[in-house]
């Protein structure tokens, strides 16, 4: 057990300081993460990627990182959670194709089980929610243009549930944004003598918002199924958020930098909203989710890009557990996951609307009776290489890491 703490604290802190000095390694990333304040993240965990993302009516019994904060009313023990993801981009247009990749902090994040019988969890935790990471290089006779981005928005939040006598858990979570975002503009002039131009929009984003979920009771009774078998319905909603959003337009030159204006505007993010249902059969449980954003309303200083439009996404996913008990092997402990996704993407580029397919598998391993490996892998597919559009090829391997401890146990007497 001593051993478990320390471990435990080595891992905490290690995470944190991940977090703080930056959490990105890489060499690109999509181009359309230039089109408002980037790519938007759904998933933090591998648990929810292995099965398609989402998950609403998924309680989170050895997982913190779930979407809805009401599925954190079935964690039993104290949690500690965080991970790593690689993320491979291939891209392709009419006449070339390239490779990037990149490895991100996925996230870190506590749950404290106050009073399991009633569902009484608090949870803390700090988790990305957009990424920037583009550069874009154009050459003319006399001049090479570098068109990049990089940067994030991530969220630091505190959240409860709790299960009502009827069996219903409900979740609320205070979510609390901040980052910065770098567009920079590079002309290098061949001709002798003519320096190189360097411009540079700099955003820094901070802000609150809320996120609330509920988890229905158990509802196979109601169908005529069997009454061992678990039938659930989930809600997530998301409000919008207002970000006050530090900007500056910066000039680089090869004899000082200087400030050329400076301005404090609004950011507004849409709200979004997710239904889910899941089935639990014995040893299988079945997904299945439905997610909605309107990044049409998305506004910077009052406007929205006319490539933004409205995302929706499906995901379908089903998890084979055999439960943990005292006297299974390790192999029988092993909890294997797949999923499927089809979105309709917040992206319209030359008047087409993207959309994007995928496919995921997973496992989660256990490494004592109470702390687990998750891994997770998707791969999709979005866009269609012609004209102005960019295929895109995505490879996403997230690794969880979650430590369980009895901190808040009360023991019977």
């Amino acid at each position: 057990m001593l051993h478990n703490k320390i471990l435990r604290s080595v891992f905490i802190f290690s995470a944190i300081t991940i977090f703080i000095s930056g959490n990105y390694y890489g060499e690109g990333g999509s181009l359309y993460s230039r089109i408002g304040v980037g790519t938007p993240l759904i998933s933090y965990s591998a648990r929810n990627l292995a099965f398609g993302e989402l998950g609403a009516a998924v309680y989170s019994e050895y997982n913190v990182g779930g979407y809805n904060p009401a599925g954190w009313a079935g964690i039993p023990i104290t949690r500690t959670e965080a991970g790593i993801n690689y993320n491979g981009l291939g891209l392709k247009d009419a006449s070339t194709s390239t490779y990037y990749s990149g490895y991100h902090f996925s996230g870190f994040t506590v749950a404290f089980p106050i009073k399991y019988s009633k569902g009484i969890t608090l949870s803390l935790g700090l988790l990305p929610y957009t990424k920037v990471d583009y550069e874009v290089v154009s050459s003319a006779a006399d001049r090479e243009e570098t068109f990049s981005g990089q940067g994030s928005i991530s969220k630091a939040y505190f959240g409860l549930s709790y299960k009502t006598p009827f069996d219903m858990a409900v979740g609320a979570v205070y979510e609390y944004y901040m980052g910065k975002i770098d567009f920079q503009s590079n002309t290098d002039f061949s001709a002798a003598g003519v320096n190189t131009a360097i411009y540079s929009n700099e955003s820094s984003y901070f802000g609150g918002g809320y996120r609330i979920g509920i988890i229905s009771p158990n509802m196979s009774e109601l169908l005529g199924l069997n009454s061992k078998d678990l039938l659930l319905a989930g809600l997530v909603y998301s409000g919008p958020v207002n970000l006050t959003t530090d900007t500056a337009l910066v000039a680089v030159s090869a004899y000082n930098t200087k400030t050329l204006s400076r301005n404090l505007i609004e950011t507004e993010l849409p709200y979004s909203l997710g239904f889910g249902l899941s089935y639990q059969k014995e040893k299988l449980m079945y997904t299945a989710d439905l997610y909605f954003q309107p990044w049409s309303e998305y506004r910077s200083n009052g406007l929205t890009p006319v490539e933004l439009k409205n995302l929706t996404k499906i995901s379908l996913g089903m998890e084979y557990n055999y439960k943990p008990g005292q006297f299974l092997s390790f192999w029988e402990q092993i909890v294997l996951r797949a999923g499927l996704t089809y979105e309709q993407t917040q992206y319209r580029i030359d008047g087409t609307d993207l959309s994007a397919m995928g496919i995921s598998a997973g496992a989660g391993i256990p490494l004592s009776s109470t702390n687990r490996l998750d891994i997770g892998f998707m791969f999709a597919s979005r866009g269609k290489a012609e004209g102005k559009i960019i295929k895109e090829n995505i490879y996403n391997l997230f690794f969880t890491l979650s430590f369980g401890d009895f901190w808040f146990v009360q023991e019977e007497r």
